[in-house]
C-alpha cells in the first residue's frame, strides 16, 4: 500500500482503547470539558454485590485502522450500557441523553496516554426494554461512540 520506504506506522501503533475507556469514565464521572457528569454511578465493571439502579456501565469497544493519503490512526467505537428500573423509559432515555452530551460537549484528552482525538461523533443511542425474571423489568439504554485518534509521541 505504501511507496518504498515508507512504514506502516498504524501497525506499530499502541492500543487506543484503555486511553479512551479512562477518559470517557472521567467525562461521565467528573464533568470537564464542559459537560455535566451523569447522575448515577458509572462502573467498569458492575460489582458481584447488588447495586441500586440506575446506574452505567463502560461496555465493549472494537478498535481498527483508518487511513487517508496523508493521516492514519486508531479508530475505536466505544459502549456505554445503562441500566435502569425505572416502570416506563423516561430515566434511562435522559441518561442516555445525558451521556451524548457529555461526550460530545469536547473532545476527550488523551494527552496523557500520547494519543489526541482527530473526530469523534455519535454512532448510536437507543433505550429498549429488557425482561428480568422473576424481577420484572429493566430498561437498557445503549450509546455508541466513533473516535479516530492519532498517536502523538
Amino acid at each position: 500500500i505504501y511507496p518504498r520506504g515508507r512504514e506502516d506506522t498504524v501497525s506499530q501503533s499502541s492500543s487506543a482503547e484503555w486511553p479512551i475507556q479512562k477518559a470517557i469514565y472521567s467525562r461521565l464521572t467528573t464533568g470537564g470539558g464542559g459537560a455535566t457528569p451523569l447522575t448515577c454511578s458509572v462502573y467498569d465493571d458492575v460489582p458481584s454485590t447488588p447495586v441500586a439502579f440506575p446506574y452505567a456501565v463502560l461496555g465493549m469497544d472494537d478498535q481498527g485502522e483508518w487511513r487517508t493519503k496523508t493521516w492514519n490512526g486508531r479508530e475505536v467505537v466505544a459502549t456505554v450500557d445503562i441500566w435502569s428500573d425505572y416502570d416506563g423509559a423516561k430515566e434511562a432515555k435522559d441518561l442516555v441523553n445525558n451521556a451524548v452530551k457529555a461526550l460530545t460537549a469536547s473532545e476527550l484528552d488523551l494527552s496523557a496516554d500520547n494519543f489526541a482525538v482527530c473526530w469523534s461523533g455519535v454512532e448510536s443511542n437507543s433505550v429498549e426494554p429488557y425482561p428480568l425474571e422473576p424481577e420484572g423489568l429493566l430498561r437498557h439504554g445503549t450509546v455508541r461512540m466513533r473516535y479516530r485518534v492519532q498517536q502523538t509521541a
